[in-house]
């Protein structure tokens, strides 16, 4: 099987390219070819390089502009590339240029598309039904992500709304590997965190990290304001917040200004910000010095608490990561962090949310029928979900006020913030939560639930499925009008 994947390279330390490098990993083999056109990370458009995950050769290709942007390069690769199938997976609006000058290219030359699905919040976002209607297979990577779009698929068949394929819609979730991330020596994990700071850091330092994009939707802003706040009230300790991101990134902010001017109004005060918190790039632009995962493992075992307070988050595979090394983490109750929490309570409430039960009500209905097609898939993989708990422990979730959003890519998304008054609390929780007696059991329950439900052999398996089914069904297509 040929695969050209408009999408992070998986040599990128981001959270796409890291699942993409798990796909391929643990679902292909040598018989299988992949061609992933990545975003620029060079000057150089159209370079590639090739390299090898697990038993797979891997061709990058260096895009323009974008993940696809450039439609006369896209057409290019692909008629230069002959695949089997295509493959997208990223958030919805950085296709939308691909789709809206490509969808009928592709759909006359009948390619297989397969949508891995980024999109995390409700009311389902209907201005994306030609988008999803021109793949043969989109994956949710969230529950959330998936119901969306199954209630749009509903939309099409009460209006009758005539379109070119009618997608498998079904639920796979991001997984990690837990061979790498794990709890390792303490000491030893200090002093790599250590070795990264510097003298901004003492033996007796309480370690905050955020290991996230600079976006708006990640509200790193909101995270370091909060961790301010919350240092001040808590002063008879040395608070140090490692930020792993990229200070200043086009489609995030310019946090050093922000950060400039917050510490000029508390030095004022006699208090330096710049000894409470340090950035470590990611260097986003060119990939330049990126992590290993097994640094980024370090890195989550020399903290005390993992912050992810995001407002939309397709999957937020930091949290994952995090817990499996044992480390607490305060999160946003949203996307595919709500699943990492538990896939079983179903809580799509947010903070005072009595007005919106009806809301809940919908998607809760929804959540059942896609949870229970995913644990069959689990038990068709061998797995016996209903021995492991129902749990993951190391998280403090924090629910959320819902805001609506927009822009014109994407016209509308309910934005999930969480009130720092709520987020509190769930720091001392996380930053008492090693210290609890029943910490070990709370660990070792919050593994197996991990293991369980987010494992990587059935994540590249599946997907492997998903794209022999495009494959299959997609020569018995029969040509529709397409509804834009």
């Amino acid at each position: 099987m040929k695969v050209l994947a408009f999408t992070d390279a998986p040599t990128f330390p981001t959270g796409v390219g890291h699942q993409l490098h798990n796909i391929i990993k643990y679902g292909f083999d040598a018989t299988d070819r992949w061609v992933v056109v990545h975003p620029p990370r060079s000057p150089r458009a159209g370079e590639t390089k090739n390299v090898v995950i697990g038993n797979t050769p891997v061709k990058l290709i260096n895009s323009v502009r974008g993940y696809a942007d450039d439609p006369a390069f896209v057409m290019k690769v692909v008629e230069d590339e002959k695949p089997d199938v295509l493959v997208i997976f990223t958030d919805p609006w950085a296709y939308y240029p691909f789709m809206q000058q490509l969808s009928y290219w592709i759909i006359e030359r009948n390619l297989p598309l397969v949508y891995y699905h980024v999109w995390d919040n409700f009311p389902a976002p209907l201005y994306n039904i030609p988008f999803w209607h021109t793949c043969n297979e989109v994956i949710g990577i969230s529950m959330k992500s998936t119901i969306n779009v199954q209630l749009a698929k509903e939309y099409v068949d009460a209006y009758e709304i005539t379109m070119y394929r009618d997608p498998e819609v079904f639920y796979l979730p991001h997984a990690v590997e837990p061979n790498v991330f794990k709890r390792m020596d303490r000491k030893k994990a200090r002093e790599f965190v250590r070795g990264l700071v510097g003298d901004r850091m003492f033996d007796d330092s309480v370690i905050w990290l955020y290991n996230n994009r600079n976006i708006s939707r990640k509200n790193l802003m909101d995270t370091i304001y909060a961790f301010l706040v919350y240092m001040l009230k808590n002063y008879r300790k040395h608070h140090l917040l490692i930020i792993k991101s990229d200070p200043v990134v086009p489609v995030g902010t310019d946090i050093p200004v922000f950060l400039a001017d917050i510490n000029s109004f508390f030095n004022y005060r006699d208090i330096d910000l710049r000894e409470h918190i340090v950035f470590i790039s990611n260097d986003e632009v060119f990939n330049n010095g990126g992590f290993s995962r097994e640094e980024i493992a370090l890195l989550y075992n020399g903290a005390d608490v993992v912050l992810q307070l995001s407002s939309n988050e397709g999957f937020g595979i930091a949290s994952l990561e995090a817990s499996l090394c044992g480390t607490p983490v305060v999160a946003t109750m949203t996307g595919g962090i709500a699943d990492q929490y538990s896939l079983y309570e179903m809580d799509y409430e947010v903070a005072n949310g009595s007005d919106e039960d009806i809301i809940c009500k919908i998607y809760e209905e929804a959540h059942r029928q896609v949870l229970n097609q995913y644990l069959d898939m689990l038990r068709q993989n061998g797995k016996d979900p209903e021995s492991a708990p129902r749990k993951n422990h190391m998280m403090r979730m924090v629910k959320p006020y819902r805001h609506y959003q927009g822009s014109p890519a994407t016209p509308y998304i309910l934005d999930d913030r969480v009130p720092i008054r709520d987020v509190f609390p769930k720091f001392d929780e996380a930053l008492a939560l090693r210290n609890r007696e029943d910490y070990e059991k709370l660990y070792e329950e919050s593994v197996e639930y991990i293991t369980m439900h987010f494992d990587v052999e059935v994540l590249g398996k599946e997907f492997k499925k998903s794209l022999n089914r495009a494959i299959k069904n997609n020569q018995k297509t029969t040509r529709q009008v397409v509804v834009l």
